[in-house]
């Protein structure tokens, strides 16, 4: 192959002129094969770096941007200049914590050194940098009293005494101290002091009844659940005060116990609280506010107060012992015994009380009641606020039940039947009916009963809108106004119309013979007539 001298020169120039830009081009390239892709993958504007000089190693350290908005995110540059990448963190070594208008990276084991905040961001805005160590967790130890009985008789304050490690929070951090009854049930607060401080002088409540007490405590440790102590303290307070209420009365009526307590005026409560064993075994604890118990005026005076506590939802049969305790903020009650009684819980679900209706709709002038109960109970039937029927119904089968029967008005009723039994078991159900005798509405269009034919073979009319429509044994809907239409209905209409209640009409139409029709058959019948008159005559000649 020949070259000539002036396209080789010609190459040359094109060479000279372009050789920088694809230098260039591909060192680019290049550079962008062995690097990788772009160190962040946020596609905002690099704002600012921000740098932390770190002197030496530190566990659990945290380094946060602050920003105007949220509008940002940080890259981590580490001593050793490796970046990390805000999206692509390593969880074991580094953790990236974004919320709102916060940026924080926890670093696990930081080194000593000079650490790099690449903050990126599509707004300009200003950014605060604060480095947070590890906290360390409160720990309290309890010194003083501990594992002993004090005797209380008068005000003078107990001295407390105890040590704290960790981080505390001035006055922030609390310790808190709780009274419980030794018989247990609840625990009331009765002092509160700073953890900081180690030492406090605790009082007894004025208003505190005689009685022994355990003394509890609980610090505040930056976590969720305060640190508990049992420092091993009863407290007898014997200061001449004993404020109990007394039981006067409690009558069960099936799931129910209502109590009458009498307490005195001047003591000051707001709940009470009780715990009861079923047939020895662990039951149930309840704890009732004042202002949901009733007042008995009649009982109450002379210093004391009479309220009716009741106790619902007593599920299970058999007999109660309980404690109860009375409460208010910084007062704690003795705890008393509740006297025995027993619940026997009617099983419902066993009884069967049945409707001869079964749906809500009906035409019926009478319904009856049937019963199949387990044992007597008292019924009460009742529509509103009137008692339509009451009466003991025995006990029976459903086999054999007991029935009742009642009397039903055109109408909507609820009725509601009340059972109660000899333990006082209470059991409601109720029955809606919607009561009508009275026909459905029928306007016919066509075809009238006077009617040839009908036009178009069509059937049409009114109905109200939730009737059921029988066409020639056929179902049709009527729309929201309650018109009908039926094609195709030949020579013959069996129209039945019946409503929720089950009350029906029945239309029945067929189409009339033409005149036309009768006339051919008189004509012909006068010639069979005619022609049979003759054949007998010619027949009779001789």
């Amino acid at each position: 192959m020949k070259f000539h001298a002036k396209g080789l020169n010609h190459m040359r120039k094109q060479f000279n002129r372009y050789s920088v830009p694809i230098i260039i081009l591909l060192t680019v390239h290049l550079v962008s094969l062995f690097m990788g892709p772009p160190k962040t993958v946020y596609a905002a504007e690099l704002r600012t770096t921000e740098r932390v000089e770190l002197t030496e190693q530190k566990s659990s350290i945290q380094l946060i941007v602050i920003g105007e908005n949220e509008q940002f995110e940080v890259d981590l540059v580490l001593p050793d200049q490796s970046e990390v990448i805000h999206e692509k963190e390593d969880q074991n070594l580094y953790s990236y914590i974004s919320l709102e208008n916060y940026r924080t990276w926890l670093i696990h084991e930081a080194k000593p050194g000079a650490y790099s905040l690449k903050i990126y961001s599509d707004s300009d805005q200003q950014f605060k940098v604060q480095v947070k160590e590890a906290i360390k967790k409160p720990q309290t130890t309890w010194s003083r009293p501990s594992n002993q009985q004090i005797e209380v008789r008068d005000n003078t304050p107990i001295p407390l005494g105890w040590s704290v490690a960790g981080d505390v929070r001035g006055d922030q951090d609390k310790l808190r101290c709780y009274i419980q009854d030794v018989n247990g049930l609840a625990s009331v607060m009765i002092g509160e002091y700073p953890v900081a401080n180690g030492n406090a002088g605790l009082s007894m409540p004025s208003n505190l009844s005689d009685g022994v007490y355990k003394l509890l405590i609980e610090a505040d440790n930056r976590t969720s659940e305060p640190q508990k102590i049992d420092p091993k303290v009863t407290l007898n307070v014997q200061r001449g005060q004993e404020l109990k209420a007394e039981i006067l009365s409690t009558e069960v009526e099936g799931s129910e116990v209502s109590i009458q307590l009498r307490v005195p005026s001047q003591l000051a409560w707001g709940t009470i609280n009780a715990k009861f064993s079923i047939n020895g075994q662990d039951g149930i604890s309840v704890e009732t506010p004042k202002d949901e118990m009733d007042l008995v005026p009649d009982k109450s005076g002379n210093g004391f107060a009479v309220y009716l506590w009741t106790i619902t939802g007593l599920e299970q049969s058999g007999s109660y012992q309980g404690l109860f305790q009375l409460l208010s903020k910084g007062m704690i009650g003795p705890v008393q015994t509740i006297p025995p009684f027993d619940v026997t819980v009617r099983e419902w679900n066993k009884d069967s009380i049945t409707w001869s209706i079964g749906g809500d709709n009906t035409n019926k002038q009478h319904a009856e009641i049937s019963f199949a109960l387990q044992s007597n109970c008292y019924m009460q039937l009742i529509e509103g606020s009137d008692i339509l029927m009451e009466t003991e119904v025995p006990a029976k089968t459903a086999e054999d039940p007991y029935t009742l029967q009642l009397k039903l008005s055109e109408g909507e009723h609820l009725y509601e039947i009340h059972l109660r039994d000899q333990k006082g078991n209470l059991h409601r159900i109720s029955k809606r009916l919607l009561v009508d005798y009275t026909p459905p509405k029928l306007e016919i269009i066509q075809p009238m009963p006077d009617h040839q034919e009908a036009v178009g073979d069509l059937a049409s009319g009114f109905t109200e809108p939730e009737n059921i429509i029988m066409v020639n044994g056929k179902e049709i809907n009527p729309d929201e106004r309650g018109y009908f239409q039926a094609e195709e209905i030949g020579k013959e209409l069996n129209l039945i119309i019946k409503d929720p209640g089950g009350n029906e009409i029945q239309y029945k139409w067929k189409q009339a013979k033409s005149h036309f029709t009768l006339w051919v058959i008189i004509i012909n019948l006068l010639i069979i007539a005619v022609t049979a008159g003759l054949i007998y005559r010619v027949r009779a000649r001789p």
